[in-house]
């Protein structure tokens, strides 16, 4: 898939190693900057700083991103899938969609508490079937031997790993795709990937973002 991008972009981190621009409509990133912050810029060029929901404009200190299709049912971090929300719109959508949340905003009282159940149990249910729920059109099976990653000393990655074996182990599934740019160098997704390597999974599903290449 294509990552809606701008026609312009220059991004230069606090190291000399980080930075990302754009030329000739793909998104370039030097190998070790943080993708998500270079997802977070780009999102804000794209769509402002406006609440996606109520409109008004973020405060510096309570600006936020919404994940539109929400990290807990697969939801990636890619420009088409966040927007700029107000920490309020943010907390009162919660773990529901854009489109979900839309209805959730047009009923009142017990409706939304019982909207809100059914929700939970539509994403569980998805959970149950595939893992997550995103747009089939954005991901596929890649194999694992495809994917390049290098070692990533994280303290965070062993709480990653322990929270994708208890998912996997409940659900038979992985609970999100991992990001890899057009050559399938690895973007997000690294504990994904080394959970699948001591499993002996062959294939995981991918998300391929055709015009996002990582540089070394």
């Amino acid at each position: 898939m294509n990552i809606v991008l701008p026609n312009k972009f220059h991004y230069k981190g606090n190291s000399r190693h980080e930075s990302a621009v754009i030329e000739k409509e793909v998104l370039y990133i030097e190998k070790g900057t943080d993708f998500d912050e270079i997802m977070y810029q780009l999102t804000y060029m794209l769509k402002g700083r406006n609440c996606i929901y109520c409109g008004r404009p973020l405060e510096s200190k309570r600006k936020t991103l919404d994940h539109l299709y929400p990290r807990s049912i697969g939801g990636p971090t890619i420009t088409n899938n966040l927007a700029p929300a107000c920490k309020n719109c943010n907390n009162r959508k919660s773990d529901m969609t854009e489109q979900e949340f839309e209805e959730f905003c047009r009923l009142n009282g017990k409706d939304r508490e019982e909207f809100r159940k059914k929700v939970m149990r539509k994403h569980e249910n998805a959970r149950q079937s595939h893992g997550f729920l995103i747009p089939k059109r954005w991901f596929g099976n890649f194999s694992l031997k495809e994917v390049i990653t290098f070692i990533t000393f994280d303290e965070n990655i062993s709480k990653r790993y322990q929270k994708l074996e208890a998912f996997y182990r409940k659900y038979g599934n992985f609970d999100k795709p991992i990001v890899v740019d057009r050559n399938g160098f690895l973007l997000d997704g690294f504990g994904i990937v080394l959970f699948a390597k001591n499993k002996g999974i062959k294939e995981i599903p991918t998300i391929i973002l055709e015009n996002v290449q990582k540089r070394f």
